[in-house]
């Protein structure tokens, strides 16, 4: 442990841009591979300087739950999930009468005109255990009925503006809960949805305003995704080592059943880390399984609770070999725990070059919330 400096992934800045009509086309990277795609602006492309073991949280898209709402060719963003702005939606472009899928199996709980939202269908569904509702807005035609039982992909409607007129797009919504609350405490209750869909290979910004916070949005979704693990399908790769955290090297915390914790009273620094050993090289999945206090709950209840949406730890896979050279990391904050008290993987990515080397897996803590860490798995993609 000589090294607990953590390093942030290189960015390319852009300082310039001419017009706001501007484009932009961001490739989803293949797992495994070595860029993370070009910016394309007008005629200019910016590469990225990120490697793929710079790239602390990708997740694979085909492992998610959720397919992308319209066909994959409606892959235009005219807004996106914004708190500056309260818009707790994506708007996707798309031609008036262009089909809507259900992302996924459910119920529809709501199925009408209602003011501000045009024709809306609320689904309700059961993703791994877990009480979500996604909304579609501003349909020209609603092609299912109250109560109905619907499948992942069935047209559940068409698309269209009303509502918006002129402005022909799809209005899509995550909600933990039903109901239809005001902008601030829509904000609180909202899932970013490019956070837990399936998401096209390529994802263009079309807006002509708010353009450059459109760009950065699909820049950070298509690169720097969190995607809550109930909305992943499966764990990727095949298991090749499991670290029961409660058996690893601490410098704070305390056993607390099978798990290791951490809490307020204690300092700031590592609960966990370990175990120095050697692994075949290739592309990794490290898994860390987590829960926090019952606080966190109140982050997604009350907007006046947002200041509570802390940094609570930070996972890491770090080169003991290499002076404690980061590998991969992710900040975990409240919000992104979907429950409070309940078990969940938070997954990072690397690549391991050297067989040679012995690797450690940590967790920080940073004194926000009580934190408690049951294993990590180490696992071969």
């Amino acid at each position: 442990m000589k090294n607990t400096t953590f390093t942030s992934a290189k960015k390319k800045v852009i300082t310039t841009l001419t017009a706001a009509s501007c484009i932009l086309s961001v490739s989803a990277p293949a797992l495994g591979s070595t860029t993370i795609g070009n910016a394309i602006f007008g005629n200019s492309i910016v590469a990225s300087a990120l490697a793929y073991n710079e790239i602390k949280t990708e997740i694979p898209v085909g492992s998610r739950v959720m397919i992308w709402p319209l066909p994959t060719s409606n892959n235009t963003i005219t807004g996106c999930f914004s708190d500056s702005r309260q818009h707790g939606a994506i708007d996707i472009s798309a031609a008036k009468g262009t089909s809507v899928y259900a992302v996924a199996d459910g119920t529809v709980v709501d199925c009408k005109y209602g003011n501000g939202y045009g024709n809306r269908i609320v689904i309700k569904h059961n993703i791994n255990g877990n009480t979500i509702y996604t909304q579609y807005s501003h349909l020209s035609s609603i092609k299912v009925s109250l109560n109905q039982t619907v499948k992942q992909k069935d047209i559940i409607g068409l698309t269209g503006d009303t509502d918006s007129p002129g402005s022909y797009h799809l209005d899509f919504q995550v909600k933990r809960v039903a109901g239809f609350p005001g902008p601030s405490e829509r904000m609180s209750r909202n899932i970013d949805p490019c956070k837990v869909l399936q998401l096209p290979s390529t994802l263009k910004d079309g807006a002509t305003t708010n353009y450059q916070e459109v760009k950065e949005y699909i820049q950070d979704m298509t690169h720097n995704d969190r995607c809550p693990n109930q909305f992943r399908k499966f764990q990727p790769g095949s298991l090749q080592r499991t670290l029961q955290c409660e058996l690893s090297p601490h410098k704070l915390g305390r056993r607390d059943g099978d798990a290791w914790h951490a809490n307020v009273s204690m300092a700031e620094g590592w609960m966990v880390y370990g175990p120095y050993e050697k692994y075949s090289t290739g592309q990794k999945a490290v898994v860390f399984r987590l829960k926090t206090d019952f606080n966190t709950d109140k982050v997604y209840t009350n907007l006046n609770n947002r200041f509570m949406d802390e940094v609570v730890c930070t996972i890491q896979v770090a080169d003991n070999s290499n002076n404690g050279k980061e590998l991969a990391k992710m900040d975990i904050r409240r919000s992104d725990f979907f429950q409070s008290e309940t078990w969940q993987d938070f997954n990072i990515y690397f690549n391991n070059t050297n067989s040679s080397h012995k690797l450690e897996f940590r967790i920080y803590y940073h004194k926000k919330a009580a934190i408690w860490a049951d294993k990590v798995d180490l696992r071969q993609i």
